[in-house]
């Protein structure tokens, strides 16, 4: 992860730790934005054996459940989020490739046994990253393990934006519609 210097970085700090992510927060003196309109998310699942990225898919009932086949593969599965805002629509577009620049934080569900590598608060619970550089990983350690991930995103001192959740549910665990 890019050491971040902002709102990102506050929110790993002892205080920053005890903000909730939640539109009733105020963060960098601006009231945290409840999710509108979702940026993209880069999702890969690493397979241990291998370190190849294995596929992956959503749950067609609920678009925010991801759906891990761990059909063939051994636990841990890593878990790699990158955060793709949609770029500010009055922004001028260069040539060439487009990098816009913003922070974002991740926070995993209090009850997961996941932490974030190079995590931070509760437990390495919440991590943050910086541009499209950074990338966010956790591992499922078993197929009966289901892990809710939260998040916010911000461009410049812009109002913080909450980023609506995703749950990851291993298919084995999906199979049984207990988790679900």
């Amino acid at each position: 992860m890019t050491a971040v210097r902002g709102f990102a970085t506050y929110m790993l700090s002892s205080g920053g730790c005890y903000i909730e992510l939640d539109s009733d927060e105020v963060i960098m003196n601006n009231r945290v934005e409840a999710v509108v309109a979702n940026p993209s998310l880069e999702i890969v699942v690493v397979s241990p054996e291998t370190g190849v990225s294995i596929k992956s898919g959503s749950s067609p009932s609920d678009p925010q459940t991801i759906i891990l086949d761990d059909s063939a593969h051994s636990f841990p599965l890593e878990v790699q989020l990158k955060v793709l805002p949609t770029p500010p629509s009055s922004s001028p577009r260069p040539s060439g490739p487009v990098r816009y620049s913003y922070e974002f934080i991740l926070q995993l569900d209090e009850t997961s046994k996941a932490v974030f590598e190079h995590g931070a608060c509760d437990g390495d619970k919440r991590v943050a990253g910086r541009s499209f550089d950074s990338r966010a990983t956790f591992s499922i350690n078993s197929p009966t393990e289901v892990t809710v991930v939260q998040g916010a995103w911000t461009a410049g001192h812009a109002a913080v934006k909450l980023l609506q959740g995703l749950k990851f549910v291993p298919a084995s665990a999906a199979a049984s519609g207990d988790e679900l």
